[in-house]
């Protein structure tokens, strides 16, 4: 495990090296995610921003080109309220975010509201193993 001040060291240095127009909407949708979400954790694995709780990671921040993706992880799925707003999302592991548009608070707020609340019910059923001292 990253000590803390590395991982905010390392997410620094991640958003610092994506272009400008998504270092913008990187930092926005951060800001927006840790609102929605302030128990979530940051660090950077597999080259992804990613979200956890309690060590399970949940969504993740992905730069591609031109825009970014934000993924649902662990098998989550999509609130219906925010499918119906995004048809196009039905079946998607990945919600595109083009820097061009922006991204709809409200949605975002509940695709961070359902990602934690199917990471607490997985953490329910298994909880992650901890290595005895």
């Amino acid at each position: 495990m990253r000590h803390a001040g590395r991982n905010k060291a390392l997410v620094a240095s991640w958003i610092d090296f994506l272009s400008p127009p998504l270092r913008e909407l990187a930092e926005s949708v951060r800001r927006q995610v840790r609102q929605a979400g302030p128990e979530l954790a940051e660090s950077i694995q597999w080259g992804k921003l990613v979200f956890s709780v309690d060590s399970l990671p949940v969504l993740a921040l992905v730069p591609a080109r031109g825009h970014l993706n934000l993924q649902m992880l662990q098998g989550a799925h999509w609130p219906a309220a925010v499918l119906a707003e995004r048809p196009a999302l039905g079946g998607a592991r990945q919600w595109r975010l083009d820097p061009a548009a922006a991204v709809d608070p409200v949605l975002l707020e509940m695709v961070v509201s359902a990602a934690l609340v199917q990471a607490r019910e997985r953490l329910d059923r298994s909880p992650p193993r901890r290595d005895e001292p």
